[in-house]
């Protein structure tokens, strides 16, 4: 659900909301677990685990521009 003003989700209920990757309860909004999951995880998992997927894949797979050397 989208606050249509700020186009932000809304926060997500603790007592109902699992992190997709290790099922700790999520806190606020939680973060988007692609390209992991699909779902929501938990900071820790999103610092320690889904950013370093996500440099991991732009590293392997950049395309070199013509004026970078």
């Amino acid at each position: 659900m989208e606050n249509s003003r700020t186009n932000h989700p809304k926060p997500i209920s603790n007592k109902d909301s699992l992190c997709c990757l290790c099922e700790e309860p999520l806190k606020g909004y939680g973060h988007n677990a692609e390209p992991l999951a699909s779902g929501r995880c938990c900071d820790n998992c999103n610092y320690s685990k889904v950013i370093n997927k996500r440099l991991e894949i732009y590293y392997t797979t950049k395309k070199t521009f013509p004026y970078e050397k």
